[in-house]
């Protein structure tokens, strides 16, 4: 999302030269650049093992792609996320598990 000062890939850059060849980097990107980060990464030899679409609503699109990669390739494993479940601030289960040790009150 800010990638003023530091480009998709320079971050795949600095991810390769610091990355263990067992490693795992993982990054939240908007789903409409997410296509390039993966090529990128793919490019650098870096493999998306994970990806995860972030729903605001089950009925919105996709905002955001939480993406692991790795240099070890695999099938890369897909899951969705949503936010709110059945109205304003009424959040699923998952994501309330998920962010519980970051907020006092959900």
């Amino acid at each position: 999302r800010h990638t003023d000062s530091l480009s998709y890939g320079e971050l795949v850059t600095a991810v390769v030269a610091l990355l263990k060849p067992t490693g795992r980097f993982s990054v939240i990107v908007p789903t409409s650049e997410f296509a390039d980060m993966e090529r990128i990464a793919s490019v650098a030899g870096l493999h998306c093992v994970r990806r995860t679409d972030v729903l605001p609503t089950p009925t919105s699109g996709s905002k955001r792609v939480l993406a692991e990669f790795s240099f070890v390739e695999a099938e890369c494993l897909r899951g969705e996320l949503v936010i709110e479940e059945g109205g304003r601030h009424i959040y699923s289960e998952t994501y309330k598990k998920l962010t519980s040790e970051f907020y006092l009150k959900m």
